[in-house]
Parts: structure tokens; C-alpha cells; sequence
């Protein structure tokens, strides 16, 4: 769910399933409401460096400096926040990330399937039927290897639905 680079695969539980499981990391920059704080801070070269090195690493989940920065806060409240006498907002911080991003999943579904229908009828307006299947199923591989539940299943349902007609049986 982490980039505009390619398809957004939802993750159906706000817990990972390991530690090093890549979907425990994205936390939204703004809240339900689209509100926000930013915060600025110093570090050594080195350490900019590296997060550059990462935010430009195509097969890294996260592509940016504050989406990094708020998985290793993230990361850091939930190692911490609870060993220390300190108040605990981490149920609504866990609460606000779930909601958030299942709004992006279900947005992000809304914006594959408008582009896609867009698509397929310019190229089938352009006479390219054969093209228009073949990009339907490039999509359905793409949706085949999501992880099994609930969106897998809309998808699925949706370009069964819309584009059944150019998939392949089996």
C-alpha cells in the first residue's frame, strides 16, 4: 500500500506478522481528518545519506524521508510508550491508523478501477481488443498474488464484473 509506483496491495491486519513485515511500517501523514503536525531535526550526513539511499531504492516499501521517519516513530512509541511512566495515546494512534488506511485501500481501489476502465475502452475505441485483454490480465496477476481476504475478494469480484468478458477461463 506504500507507493504510487505500481498496484496497492491492501494489508487486512494493522498488526505485522513479523517484525521485519514491511506493511508494519506505513503510518499516514495526516489523521481521519486530514490534519497534521510537522516537526524539523538535525542528524549527521551519514544518516541523511542513508535515508536518501533508502526513499531512492525502488524495492524499499517507503518512498519518502517522512514516510521513514514516521515507521521509525512508529516503531519507537510501540517499543516504548508503556515501559516508561508516560501517557499512552497509542490505542487511538492504532485506531486512526486503521481507519486511515482503509480509506486509502478503498481510494486506491476506486482510482485502479477508473483508470483501468478508462484504458481498456481507449484502447478498445483504438481497435486494440487484444492489447485491452492482455492488460486485463497483466491486472488480474497482479491481483492474484495479493494475500487472501477481504480485498483480494472485491477486487477480484470487480474485474470479474467489469472485464470478465477478456479474462481467460481457469
Amino acid at each position: 500500500m506504500f507507493s504510487e509506483r505500481g498496484i496497492i496491495l491492501p494489508v487486512q491486519k494493522l498488526v505485522p506478522k513479523s517484525e521485519n513485515d514491511p506493511d508494519a511500517l506505513y503510518a499516514p501523514a495526516s489523521d481521519t481528518l486530514g490534519h497534521n503536525a510537522s516537526t524539523t531535526f538535525r542528524m549527521p550526513p551519514a544518516m541523511m545519506r542513508q535515508l536518501k539511499a533508502l526513499c531512492d531504492d525502488k524495492g524499499f516499501p517507503l518512498d519518502s524521508k517522512g514516510e521513514i521517519c514516521r515507521a521509525a516513530l512508529l516503531r519507537f512509541f510501540n517499543d516504548f510508550v508503556g515501559k516508561y511512566n508516560v501517557p499512552s495515546v497509542m490505542g487511538q494512534v492504532r485506531a486512526m491508523l486503521e481507519v486511515t488506511r482503509e480509506t486509502q485501500f478503498n481510494r486506491k481501489y476506486i482510482e485502479l478501477f477508473d483508470s483501468l476502465s478508462a484504458e481498456v475502452t481507449s484502447l478498445i475505441a483504438s481497435g486494440a481488443m487484444d492489447h485491452a485483454s492482455y492488460l486485463i490480465e497483466r491486472v488480474v496477476s497482479h491481483i492474484e498474488e495479493m494475500p487472501e481476504g477481504f480485498w483480494k475478494e472485491k477486487y477480484m469480484k470487480e474485474i470479474r464484473a467489469k472485464f470478465g468478458q477478456f479474462m481467460k477461463e481457469g
